[in-house]
């Protein structure tokens, strides 16, 4: 009988997980693009083939004119962050990367609020 290791999730989850973390890590000590100030990477999904990430990106006080500047300073830098994650990541190809705003935060302080609101008003 042949025993199989199965691992806790898919490689395609593994890889954004780490492509995650090389990202973050780029953007807080690497890049000096003031469009990116503040901006926090939250998550990254990548496709089954590793040849496209969606990455997802927070930031506070966001304002959708900031967000679509946080998303040009992103498109600008990244050729600088494929070869940031070529030289981090052992992959035949490195994820063309997508630039999104991670909007789950803000909608978790709305639904806060409302909560709060209706529990000094009942």
């Amino acid at each position: 009988m042949k025993l199989t290791k199965t691992l806790p999730y898919s490689r395609p989850e593994r890889v954004a997980e780490q492509l995650k973390e090389i990202l973050a890590s780029a953007c807080l000590l690497e890049l000096s693009d003031s469009r990116l100030d503040g901006v926090m990477v939250t998550k990254v999904i990548a496709t089954k083939d590793l040849r496209q990430a969606r990455v997802y990106f927070h930031m506070l006080e966001a304002t959708k004119r900031k967000i679509e500047k946080a998303i040009h300073g992103f498109v600008s830098a990244s050729g600088y962050l494929k070869r940031v994650v070529g030289k981090n990541m052992n992959l035949k190809y490195v994820p063309e990367m997508k630039f999104f705003y991670d909007d789950s935060f803000d909608e978790m302080d709305r639904i806060t609020q409302l909560m709060n609101s209706v529990e000094a008003h009942p």
